[in-house]
């Protein structure tokens, strides 16, 4: 049997991180996987493991800063986890880069 949100990927689900949350992994509903992050690891036995994506320009989950982009050089460290020395960057939100 599958139960969405058991932590437990079985048929017809897709990605089950043991939650009811779109927000921070796979969808709600199982069928998928929020487009901020990246998951794997999922089996009948165990959940997926879910990670955010750094440099899509919405910041979520872990990230502290994340301008749309990969480069050390513009804003955002390019691993999303804080802001370069000199720089002033805000207004990231789940669904917005942050501005540098």
């Amino acid at each position: 049997l599958s139960y969405r949100g058991d932590g437990k990927v079985v048929t017809p689900e897709v990605c089950d991180d043991g939650n009811h949350l779109d927000s921070i992994g796979c969808l709600d509903d199982c069928s998928g996987v929020n487009s901020s992050f990246t998951c794997s690891g999922g089996s009948p036995t165990s959940s997926d493991i879910c990670f955010p994506v750094c440099g899509d320009g919405k910041r979520v989950s872990s990230e502290d800063c994340d301008d749309g982009n990969k480069l050390d050089n513009q804003g955002c460290l390019a691993d999303c986890t804080g802001k370069i020395t000199g720089w002033n960057c805000s207004g990231g939100t789940n669904i917005t880069a942050d501005t540098c």
